[in-house]
């Protein structure tokens, strides 16, 4: 994990002080860590769009 505080979130989630994870839509989450939050029926929501998105993704419609 490259996130320099996911110890720390990972605690918070582990303690049940933190439901989920919300960060910027440009930032991967591999398949591990989506499992983890599963696991813990926590989440991840990204906000934003990335600017590598597909149009299909972008385009209003």
């Amino acid at each position: 994990m490259t996130w320099p505080l996911w110890p720390r979130l990972a605690e918070l989630i582990d303690s049940g002080l933190a439901d989920g994870i919300v960060v910027s839509a440009w930032n991967t989450t591999d398949e591990d860590i989506s499992s983890w939050l599963l696991e813990r029926h926590a989440f991840v929501a990204r906000i934003g769009t990335p600017p590598y998105a597909p149009a299909s993704l972008t385009e209003a419609g």
